[in-house]
């Protein structure tokens, strides 16, 4: 933080540091967006292989670089894959452990204890797999992440621009998300009697 604080010509202004984090972020969402559309190309091209239809869905990613990369290829990318979840988890763990001592707790509760509680729920699900771990979240996510990303572009608003538009975008958008997700599920389980 304190790299961002300091520019070419003294330190930035609050206004000065968000402009520059939304470009940081836009730049950094674009080249995941390349990134990712390289990996959907790919997996394409390769999805009809007997390799990648007997994989589990969590081992789609070594399994199409060990097939493009050939295997010296496909163990460096394992383990590069490897290193990139375990510095994230890392990362997230630590963050979150921090979180629960100082926020949750009012550090009544130890951080180690805090480190301690998030391992224990990160084992928990860990122990469902991948597809378990995303049966569990998907309609979640499919509620919250748009109402998240609104929430995030409001607080960008209110702290960049001082523009104060209120909770109710959040809350429009976790409506809109609730009531399509809910139509998705009745259409489904109709669609499902209907075969029966």
């Amino acid at each position: 933080m304190s790299g961002l604080k300091q520019g070419p010509h003294g330190q930035r202004t609050h206004k000065e540091m968000m402009v520059l984090l939304i470009k940081a972020g836009i730049l950094g969402a674009l080249l995941l967006g390349v990134l990712y559309a390289a990996f959907i190309i790919v997996a394409s091209m390769q999805s009809a292989t007997e390799q990648c239809v007997q994989a589990e869905t969590g081992q789609l990613l070594s399994v199409l670089a060990a097939i493009i990369l050939g295997a010296g290829g496909g163990i460096l990318a394992s383990i590069t894959l490897a290193v990139a979840c375990s510095t994230t988890a890392i990362a997230l763990t630590t963050v979150f452990a921090q979180y629960v001592h100082a926020e949750v707790t009012q550090g009544y509760v130890s951080y180690f204890v805090s480190l301690l509680i998030t391992l224990g729920i990160t084992i928990f699900f860990a122990n469902y797999g991948f597809d378990g771990i995303m049966q569990f979240l998907a309609p979640i996510v499919m509620i919250l992440y748009p109402a998240l990303v609104v929430l995030t572009c409001t607080n960008i608003l209110y702290k960049v621009w001082n523009i104060d538009v209120g909770k109710i975008p959040f809350y429009v958008a976790l409506f809109v998300a609730c009531t399509i997700q809910l139509k998705l599920y009745t259409s489904l389980v109709g669609f499902i009697h209907a075969f029966l």
